[in-house]
């Protein structure tokens, strides 16, 4: 993740606000927080800066120890924007 777009990603996730995504219980005056179905009990994300010259191919080959035991690993590069189901790709 190379220049700031890789900083915006990054902090996208350390800032991560599950009460705008999720159902959640506001008591005691908001001293009180309960998420009622949280989505980021399973989340594994890793970073890695694999360098602003690096290609597509470059920068796969280099997270692939990353992923030593892995069921499934995903990769998105570009802008894309589509209704797969990915549910259906993994049966």
């Amino acid at each position: 993740m190379p220049g700031p777009q890789g900083n915006v990603i990054k902090d996208y996730f350390l800032r991560y606000e599950e009460t705008v995504s999720n159902d959640f219980v506001w008591s005691k005056g908001g001293k009180k927080i309960d998420i009622v179905n949280r989505d980021i009990d399973d989340w594994t994300i890793t970073f890695v800066e694999t360098g602003i010259n690096a290609n597509i191919g470059e920068r796969l080959k280099s997270v692939e120890p990353l992923l030593e035991g892995e069921e499934m690993f995903l990769a998105n590069y570009g802008d894309g924007l589509s209704n797969l189901d990915l549910p259906k790709m993994v049966d």
